[in-house]
C-alpha cells in the first residue's frame, strides 16, 4: 500500500513542507509583521492557519496570507468593516504512531459526510480552529467573534469573518489568535 500512495504523490510522513511557520532565529532581529490597511473604510484579506510539527516533536501554528506573509498588523480605523476569508489549512501532526502505520498521516482531512453549520458545530478537535479578536467590543455571534459554537475545519470552505470597528473604539492594540475551547492554549502557544 505504502508503494501505491507514493505513485499517488502521497508522503509516509507528515507534511514535509520546510518552515511553513518559520520563526527568526535566536538572537536575530525581528523584522516587523507586514501590515494591511483599510481602504475607504474597508480591509479585506485572505488568512490562512497552518501547522508544522518540528523535528523535536513540538508543533507550530501560524497565520499567513496568500502571498506566505505570517501574521499581518491589521490597521482599521473606527467605523471601519473587516472582512477576512479564512482558511483552516491544519492537518493532523499526531506523531503517537509510527509513519508507516499511519500512511496518510499529515494529509488534510477529507470527509464525505454533510457539511455541518460552522456556526453550529460547535466541534472542537485538534485540527478545528476559529478567531478570537481580542479587546474588540464586537458581538459574540457567529461571523464575528463567536468563540463558543464557530469551528471551522479543514474541510471547510474559507470561512468569512465581517466586522465593524464600533465608531467610539478606543485606539489600542488589539490581537487576533485562535480560541477553539480545549485547544486554545496548544494553538496560541504554537
Amino acid at each position: 500500500m505504502t508503494a501505491w500512495l507514493a505513485a499517488a504523490g502521497v508522503q509516509d510522513a507528515p507534511r514535509t513542507q520546510q518552515d511553513v511557520c518559520a520563526r527568526p532565529e535566536p538572537g536575530s532581529a525581528i523584522e516587523e509583521p507586514g501590515e494591511l490597511r483599510s481602504r475607504d473604510g474597508v480591509l479585506e484579506t485572505d488568512l490562512t492557519i497552518h501547522d508544522q510539527k518540528l523535528p523535536d516533536g513540538t508543533s507550530r501554528y501560524c497565520y499567513l496570507t496568500p502571498n506566505g506573509k505570517p501574521s499581518p498588523t491589521l490597521r482599521l480605523k473606527p467605523g471601519d468593516q473587516l472582512v477576512i476569508h479564512f482558511k483552516n489549512d491544519l492537518v493532523d501532526l499526531d506523531t503517537t504512531t509510527p509513519a508507516i502505520d499511519r500512511p496518510l498521516a499529515g494529509a488534510p482531512i477529507c470527509t464525505t459526510r454533510k457539511q455541518a453549520d460552522v456556526c453550529e458545530s460547535g466541534a472542537m478537535t485538534p485540527i478545528s480552529t476559529n478567531l478570537h479578536f481580542h479587546g474588540l467590543t464586537v458581538p459574540p455571534v457567529c461571523h464575528q467573534d463567536d468563540v463558543l459554537k464557530t469551528s471551522i475545519q479543514p474541510d471547510d470552505a474559507p470561512f468569512d469573518y465581517r466586522l465593524r470597528i464600533p465608531d467610539d473604539a478606543a485606539p489600542g492594540l488589539y490581537w487576533y489568535h485562535p480560541h477553539l475551547h480545549g485547544f486554545s492554549k496548544t494553538q496560541v502557544l504554537g
